[in-house]
């Protein structure tokens, strides 16, 4: 996701909305490696949040394993200005990350204080960072609307 994985994924689940993403960058818009993993994690962001309430906790173990991995890979090549913002979307995705395999990636079982990091003003402002970049520097938009 968002620029986080699952980050969005987890946060859209929490506050009850969905996000909407295009993935077409406008003409002109930069093609480095970073803004071409971010398409491709902006896509996986709605998958995986509706994999949280549809899949077993093996799967759900299996996907967020993965999630964590690429969300990993996607800071290491995160640009300077923005590193520090990915590495706080990184952390809080690392608590969730730990609190689902505290509950055997049962996400019934999750509590509000599971997704306490994801409403943490610090969360909010990289994750506003973040889009804000995506979409001056990889024309990548992002919105979120509140599901009825």
């Amino acid at each position: 996701g968002v620029a986080a994985t699952s980050a969005s994924a987890s946060t859209s689940a929490a506050a009850g909305s969905s996000a909407k993403v295009t993935v077409a960058p406008p003409q002109g818009a930069s093609t480095s490696r970073f803004c071409q993993d971010a398409q491709l994690e902006q896509a996986q962001t709605t998958q995986q949040e509706q994999q949280l309430t549809t899949d077993t906790p093996a799967e759900l173990q299996k996907s967020e394993e993965q999630a964590m991995a690429a969300l990993s890979a996607y800071a290491a090549e995160a640009p300077g200005q923005i590193k520090s913002a990915i590495l706080t979307i990184v952390a809080a995705e690392q608590t969730l990350f730990n609190d689902m395999k505290a509950v055997g990636y049962d996400y019934t079982k999750m509590t509000p204080s599971d997704i306490a990091a994801f409403q943490a003003p610090a969360f909010i402002a990289a994750v506003t960072t973040v889009e804000n970049y995506l979409s001056t520097a990889c024309g990548i938009s992002t919105s979120t609307t509140p599901t009825s």
